[in-house]
């Protein structure tokens, strides 16, 4: 279990099952986020929590 929890672990919509298994081995929890995608084919994330000061994966 990694003590210092200075950094946040997210996932794409693609590699979520992934990012689970990883938060899980790392004792951390996948990050909180909302994906909301455009007719165009663009998308925007948001983050639900703060990531200041944080090292983002």
């Amino acid at each position: 279990m990694i003590e210092n929890k200075s950094f946040k672990v997210f996932s794409g919509t693609a590699t979520r099952y992934l990012a689970e298994k990883i938060c899980a081995s790392l004792g951390c929890e996948l990050g909180n986020m909302t994906v909301t995608r455009f007719a165009d084919g663009e998308f925007e994330v948001c983050f639900e929590e703060s990531i200041r000061g944080k090292d983002v994966i």
